[in-house]
């Protein structure tokens, strides 16, 4: 099956653009109701591109599928090793920045041991299609994180 047409996907993200805006346009009126579908809308969008790029991930360019992420909300974040292994991780802390505002200072990535990979092209394939095995949730390592964005009212996802 061939990958989604390009020109397509493009569109779609701009689609996404203009419902994630009119969704938290939603939320700051208080009106949950039609926040919730469009933010509903928007992970349908954000579905049908994923899948596509796990499906037909050797016909896109690493560069497209670490765009494409960022633009639902992924942080993917590729670190190597000085073994010539490479990881992508979306679990650590950064200092917070707004608009064209640069990081100065230092990041903290999390990687665990399954994550490090032979190839960039591996380690990014890892981070769209590993799933926690059942029963496992945040580790004594990384639970902070979860507890720091539960306080200020962030609910990832997933399990960190």
């Amino acid at each position: 099956m061939p990958r989604l047409d390009p020109t397509y996907v493009a569109k779609q993200l701009l689609v996404r653009d203009v419902i994630y805006d009119r969704c938290l346009e939603e939320k700051d009126a208080g009106n949950k109701e039609r926040a919730d579908a469009y933010d509903k809308k928007v992970d349908a969008i954000r579905d049908e591109v994923f899948n596509d790029m796990v499906k037909n991930f050797n016909e896109y360019t690493i560069e497209e599928v670490l765009e494409n992420m960022t633009r639902f909300g992924n942080a993917p974040c590729l670190v190597n090793d000085d073994n010539g292994k490479f990881a992508v991780s979306g679990d650590g802390y950064q200092p917070l920045v707004y608009g064209d505002q640069l990081i100065t200072g230092s990041i903290k990535v999390m990687v665990e041991a399954h994550m490090w990979k032979r190839t960039i092209r591996e380690a990014v394939y890892h981070y769209l299609t590993y799933e926690e095995p059942e029963g496992e949730g945040p580790n004594e390592d990384t639970k902070w994180i979860d507890d720091i964005m539960k306080e200020n009212g962030i609910f990832p996802k997933g399990d960190t």
